[in-house]
């Protein structure tokens, strides 16, 4: 996300040898235009595919592959969730 936030502190975008700051910009960037489930839903597909290219394009550690599991499971579950409706409107079903 934006250089110098609080989530920095908690969840660097760079982890071992791989480099996931374009995938998670590009990610936040498209929380921040809101919208409803479908857009959540396109923001984190789309962010999968980037964190998949990230790690595919090189020879990478096992460190860096747990991470983007790490990362895409953070976004597709709650977390990403309440990160989203600050900006959009997606509500957890009951």
């Amino acid at each position: 996300g934006e250089e110098g936030h609080w989530t920095d502190k908690y969840i660097p975008e760079q982890f071992d040898d791989c480099d996931f700051s374009e995938a998670c910009d590009n990610h936040d960037d498209c929380y921040g235009r809101g919208g409803g489930c479908r857009r959540k839903k396109r923001c984190d597909n789309k962010f999968m595919d980037e964190l998949l290219e990230a790690v595919l394009d090189g020879n990478v550690s096992a460190g860096c592959q747990q991470a983007l599991l790490f990362y895409s499971g953070a976004v597709m579950g709650e977390f990403g969730r309440k990160a989203f409706n600050k900006t959009g409107c997606c509500k957890k079903k009951k």
